[in-house]
Formats: C-alpha cells, sequence, structure tokens
C-alpha cells in the first residue's frame, strides 16, 4: 500500500492557520459568554450573532488568504482574528458600563463594522498587490505619513472618554495612532527584507537570522 503523499508547504500552512482559526473562535466565543454570565448572570443578548459573525469574519479571512497568498505565514490571521474577538468581548463589557455612566451608544457593533470593513480591505489588498516588494518604493512616503498622523491629534485632537489620542474629521472619530502602527510594523518589515538581502549577498544566507534577532 502506498504511504500518503506529504502536504505541501501551502497546503500544510493553510490548514494549520484553520485549526487556529478554530482555536481562536472558541476563546472568544468562550470569554464573551463569560463576560455576560459574569456581570449579569446569563448569556450577552445577541450572543449566537457574535458567535456567527466571528466564524464568518475567520472563515472569509481564511479563504482569501487561501486564494491570494497560499504561501502566508499561518499565524498572522489567527493573532489578527484574537485580537479583535478580545477587543470586541472588552467593548461589550465597557458599553455596559458608559451607557449607565455617560448614556452613550454601545460601541462594539460599530466596531464589528469596521471588522468587516477591514478583512474587505485585507482581501482587497492581497488581491491586488500580489508583489510586495512594490510597497519598497514607497518608504520614505510611508515614513511621512506616518509623522503627520502621529502629531494630528494636536491639531486635530478630541477628548474621548479622557483619552487624548483622537481626531475628529467630517463627523468621524478615529485614533490615527493605530494607522501608525501598521505603518511602523510596514517599515520594519520592509527594511528587515533589505538587511537580510544585503548581509544575503554579502555572507550567504546562513548568517541572515541574526538580523532580526539584533533589531528585537
Amino acid at each position: 500500500m502506498r504511504g500518503l503523499k506529504p502536504l505541501t508547504p501551502a497546503v500544510a500552512r493553510r490548514r494549520t492557520e484553520a485549526l487556529l482559526l478554530l482555536f481562536v473562535i472558541g476563546i472568544a466565543v468562550f470569554g464573551h459568554a463569560a463576560a455576560g454570565l459574569a456581570m449579569n448572570g446569563e448569556l450577552p443578548p445577541k450572543f449566537v450573532d457574535f458567535t456567527i459573525s466571528m466564524t464568518l469574519l475567520s472563515l472569509v479571512g481564511h479563504l482569501g488568504v487561501r486564494r491570494f497568498a497560499a504561501y502566508a505565514d499561518p499565524l498572522i490571521l489567527p493573532l489578527a482574528m484574537l485580537l479583535t474577538g478580545l477587543g470586541l468581548v472588552l467593548l461589550h463589557r465597557l458599553d455596559q458600563g458608559y451607557i449607565e455612566r455617560y448614556n452613550s451608544d454601545a460601541n462594539a457593533p460599530g466596531q464589528l463594522m469596521w471588522t468587516v470593513v477591514g478583512i474587505a480591505a485585507c482581501l482587497l489588498v492581497l488581491a491586488l498587490l500580489r508583489d510586495h516588494r512594490l510597497l519598497q518604493r514607497f518608504i520614505y512616503i510611508n515614513m511621512a505619513v506616518a509623522l503627520v498622523l502621529l502629531i494630528a491629534p494636536a491639531f486635530f485632537g478630541a477628548d474621548t472618554y479622557g483619552a487624548k489620542r483622537w481626531i475628529k474629521l467630517f463627523g468621524f472619530s478615529l485614533q490615527p495612532g493605530e494607522f501608525v502602527k501598521i505603518m511602523i510594523a510596514l517599515l520594519l518589515r520592509i527594511s528587515d527584507s533589505a538587511e537580510r538581502q544585503r548581509e544575503a549577498d554579502t555572507h550567504g544566507p546562513a548568517e541572515t537570522t541574526i538580523t532580526p534577532v539584533v533589531r528585537v
């Protein structure tokens, strides 16, 4: 009897990603249920909706990565969904206090909507940007935009529950620092990629692994 064929790297990575996403969905759903039981002694009113939303977002993201970036790191999407799920749980927990104290609207539904927009933007980038090395052409523009966003709250700042990092433009409020985090990660990745290539050209690929360790 013939043995089983080994999985290709792309299939193995996507299978690992799918298993991790199942684990992440379980953590987020459990956290949402635990928060509701701890505060009110019952499951949150929209517990089923939350579970379905997390599942669908994870599934759409996974299928998109499988289609457009089959060799991508299997940890990125699960980690992003883990942070998203825990963030939604935390917002739902805080919403109850804010509604009672400030008579404000719930923020968790809006955050869920932006999560959908984020997944759509992610898939759009994967579909259109077939070679990430093209971003190296815009490294200085990236740095300039990041600096502008960092100082933006000083001119357009708005106080949101005591936080001074927000800006309000055209009826929307956002934290520029969140976009700067993405730009810094992109900048470091581009810089590290170029450094790895220089190390490989000079000493060979065996010594390139020291670069990210020294950088961290």
